[in-house]
């Protein structure tokens, strides 16, 4: 799904087009959310641990609860869609 990110490496980031976002199945989503959440916390982490850089981590904190949020509703959307068929 995701290139996965060693601690310490500095790879070239991440180039995604639309084509990729395509290919995505609904019943993938929440397996995209928490790859995507995953790397985010470790991002906060690593800020955490940097005092001066307060604006970095307001953002990464609030991008998390953002993506908390979208992975309740692809959870519900997701039941309801069940619920139907």
């Amino acid at each position: 799904m995701t290139e996965t990110r060693t601690p310490g490496s500095n790879p070239a980031p991440l180039k995604l087009n639309e084509s990729a976002f395509r290919d995505i199945r609904p019943e993938e989503l929440p397996q995209y959310i928490k790859e995507i959440k995953t790397v985010v916390m470790e991002g906060l982490r690593e800020r955490l641990q940097d005092e001066k850089d307060n604006s970095e981590r307001e953002s990464l904190a609030f991008s998390i609860g953002a993506l908390s949020e979208i992975e309740r509703i692809v959870q519900r959307w997701r039941a309801a869609t069940a619920s139907r068929q």
